[in-house]
């Protein structure tokens, strides 16, 4: 399994990464306009793996999910 990777505070808040978030988020929503259109089963296969990657990308500002023992329960 590979590691989970996440973005530091100082790097979700450079300008190098607004830029790339602000593109990827426009992105998401000409692919998904695209997606509800009517393609062929393959076209939507390519186009939900566009995305699919996309949010990805997106997830790395995203804080790692805690992980709570059985006894923290």
């Amino acid at each position: 399994m590979s590691e989970t990777i996440r973005l530091t505070h100082e790097e979700i808040n450079s300008p190098a990464w607004k830029k790339v978030k602000a593109w990827a988020e426009q992105e998401l929503v000409l692919l998904r306009v695209n997606l509800e259109a009517d393609q062929p089963a393959e076209r939507t296969s390519k186009l939900r793996g566009q995305i699919r990657s996309l949010v990805l990308t997106l997830a790395l500002e995203s804080p790692a999910p805690a992980i709570v023992g059985d006894d923290e329960e």
